[in-house]
Formats: C-alpha cells, sequence, structure tokens
C-alpha cells in the first residue's frame, strides 16, 4: 500500500523527543536496491532482533515512495532478505524500513503524522502533477489585468513547471494556450502570461490579439496541469512531523487527554490554561512551522 511519509524510523531516532519508542519498533535496517514488483528483499544488516512471522507488515521509508508490504512466510533472525508481497515502486540502496514493536507500531504514528502534515498544509509537499485544475474567471485565483495580461494562482506550490493551459468560456470548446509563454514569479506562486499565443494550428503558431480570445468581465474556467512541490523538503518540515509523531505517541503518557497530570512532586501541563481548542502545545507548534507550507484558499 502507498503511503507519503516525512520521516523514517531513522529520522526519529536522531531527535531528542524525550518519549519512549524502542517498543515501538521491531527489526530497522535499510534495503539493498530494489525494483518495482520485487518480491525478496536484501536487506542491511540481517535480521537481529526479532522473527518476522506471516502477514506481518514491514514499512519502507521513502517519502512519496513509501509503502506498506506484508510478509508471505516466516522470516527467522539471520535472515538477509525478507519474503513479501510485490513491492509498489522501485527504492535506491540505503532505503529505511522498519517492522511494529511488541507494544505498538512507530511506522503507523509517522505515516499518521504525515496525514495529519498534508490535512494541516491542504496539499502534498511533495512535487505531485496536478491536472486539469480548474479556476475560475475572473476571480482572486484567475483574472486579466487592465493590460490584458492574464494572472492566475494556482491551488498547490511551489510551482515547478506548466505542461498545459487552456480557457474554457462555453462547455466543450476551449482555447488552447502556450504555457511556455508562463512567466512564473520568485514565489513559486503567481504565475503571469503577458502574451496570449495559442498552441500550433495546422502550420506554426497564431498570436491573436487578446480583446479576440476572451474579455477580462467574461466568466471563464481557466484549466491547466502543472507540477507543485519540493524536490528536496526544507529542513522545518522534518520538525514539524516530529511534532506532529510526539504529540501522538503523548497519548501513552496522556491516555485520557487530560490538559494536566500530577505525578507526585512532577506536573505536566499539555495544554495552555484557557485554551479550549483541546491543541496540545507540541501540535501548536508543528502548525506554527506549517503555515508557511499551506495551502490558500483564495
Amino acid at each position: 500500500m502507498q503511503v507519503d511519509t516525512y520521516i523514517s524510523w531513522f529520522d526519529w531516532s536522531q531527535e531528542t523527543t524525550g518519549l519512549e519508542w524502542a517498543s515501538l519498533v521491531g527489526n530497522t535496517g535499510r534495503l539493498g536496491t530494489i525494483t518495482m514488483g520485487a518480491t525478496t528483499l536484501p536487506i542491511v544488516p540481517a535480521l537481529t532482533a526479532t522473527q518476522i512471522n506471516q502477514y506481518d507488515v514491514i514499512t519502507i521509508f521513502d517519502g512519496s515512495s513509501s509503502e506498506t508490504v506484508t510478509a508471505t512466510a516466516p522470516i527467522s533472525i539471520g535472515a538477509t532478505a525478507l519474503t513479501t508481497t510485490a513491492t509498489t515502486f522501485a527504492h535506491a540502496a540505503g532505503t529505511c524500513y522498519c517492522t511494529d514493536g511488541a507494544l505498538g507500531s512507530l511506522a503507523k504514528q509517522i505515516i499518521k503524522a504525515s496525514q495529519w502534515l498534508e490535512t494541516i498544509c491542504r496539499q502534498s509537499l511533495f512535487a505531485t502533477t496536478y491536472t486539469n485544475e480548474e479556476l475560475g474567471m475572473p476571480t482572486m485565483r484567475a483574472s486579466i489585468d487592465n493590460h490584458s495580461t492574464l494572472h492566475f494562482r494556482p491551488r498547490h506550490w511551489p510551482i515547478n513547471s506548466l505542461t498545459a493551459l487552456s480557457i474554457v468560456t462555453i462547455v466543450g470548446s476551449s482555447i488552447t494556450l502556450d504555457p511556455t509563454q508562463v512567466i512564473i514569479d520568485s514565489d513559486k506562486q503567481i504565475c503571469s502570461l503577458p502574451n496570449f499565443q495559442t498552441l500550433s494550428i495546422g502550420g506554426g503558431t497564431v498570436a491573436y490579439p487578446p480583446w479576440n480570445i476572451v474579455s477580462r468581465y467574461q466568466e471563464a474556467q481557466l484549466i491547466l496541469t502543472y507540477t507543485a512541490g519540493y524536490a528536496t523538503l526544507p529542513a522545518d518540515i522534518t520538525e514539524a512531523v516530529v511534532l506532529l509523531t510526539s504529540d501522538i505517541l503523548a497519548k501513552r503518557q496522556n491516555p485520557v487527554g487530560a490538559t494536566e497530570i500530577d505525578s507526585g512532586v512532577r506536573r505536566n501541563i499539555a495544554v495552555l490554561r484557557g485554551d479550549n481548542t483541546g491543541e496540545s502545545l507540541l501540535f501548536k507548534r508543528a502548525k506554527r512551522i506549517l503555515d508557511n507550507y499551506t495551502m490558500q484558499s483564495f
């Protein structure tokens, strides 16, 4: 099963969270080179912690190509390869994997925290291609200014490239524009098209005066296909996912979700007094980091 993970068990192990997590992992290590559809996964080092039983879940941490596979047969301590269901993706040598522990699953919590990140940001932060996204015109998302330049803001960012662009004014009829004429601003969020030029029709491209294409006052739909997201994630994303994972794991110490816990001379306060949101300080810190990566609603 394909999942997104923004950190691996190894990234988690490098952080000083103060939380116990050794009981949430079984075997940990790295894979050799894996091809798509592989059912035998070479591992380094050999299994040393526990035997893997049939149907046990193995999580492979590989960003947007992360996935979970299932052991198809028992795998004994000392084995140098895992026998599993077929992989959905190819994986480079050194990709991290882990199995679940005796008291739970760290991998599941990292997957859950990664899903929380995408819910908070309203988008995936990995480079993703969005096909036939529609933006209404004229709106704050897309409009033509008084200099006949088209400006538009796709829903997802940072924008890497555009591959298709068209305007629909009548259902079933569209004007296809040349995406190579689009200028993407330095923030990778706003695009401008100062030159309304259609793609090749018959012999060569044909430039039309913009007033012959669509009026700036006419209601229309801008349809675009583009790629947005990060090829290399910013460092603070790791911190945000660690905070979200910590928030999930903190339930082990506070299963009832109390705002304060007294234990002898020690008192833990998880939520600011007077705060009725129910969000922990860990969650609030993560959201503050992710404000810079959240998709705008307008």
